[in-house]
């Protein structure tokens, strides 16, 4: 049992850091990654200076690690601005359910700290707040310019098939 839960910790804090540029905007999707994920792109590479400026120019954070407490570290969320940009509104996605992991504010996923921040600086959607009934939360904007994306119409179940 301590060799599984071993592997699944290395595992669960291996993760890639995808950062998108499609036509003028920009998406990050840190999936599990935490801070150790986040020290070379920020700090360690030869590079951080320029991965720094194109992290502070995203449109779209899918929020890491469903809002645990070193997903989002503060050397990330310091390079968007305290207050929110009307001329490059973000929007934040947060894949969560309330009350399953922590049992301390320091513990609970998502964290509230950081929900706060995220909400004060941008959109936030959140997983844990969809209408009863709806799976998955997904959203659309223009590759081009600086409209907000919004989330989309669940599509209607699919009925029986046809004749």
């Amino acid at each position: 049992m301590r060799v599984v839960r071993t592997v699944d910790d290395a595992l669960n804090n291996t993760s890639l850091i995808l950062l998108i540029d499609v036509g003028d905007r920009r998406l990050l999707l840190p999936g599990d990654a935490q801070i150790e994920n986040w020290s070379w792109p920020l700090f360690g590479d030869d590079d951080a200076q320029q991965n720094q400026a194109l992290l502070a120019d995203v449109d779209l954070y899918k929020v890491g690690h469903h809002g645990s407490r070193n997903a989002t570290p503060k050397s990330l969320f310091r390079l968007w601005s305290d207050t929110p940009d009307p001329k490059r509104p973000m929007t934040a996605l947060m894949s969560t359910m309330p009350k399953v992991h922590g049992e301390s504010e320091a513990t609970a996923v998502p964290r509230s700290t950081l929900v706060k921040a995220l909400d004060r600086r941008m959109r936030l959607l959140r997983t844990d707040e969809l209408e009863h009934g709806q799976d998955f939360l997904a959203v659309a904007a223009r590759s081009r310019g600086r409209a907000t994306f919004e989330p989309l119409e669940p599509a209607a179940p699919a009925g029986p098939p046809g004749p």
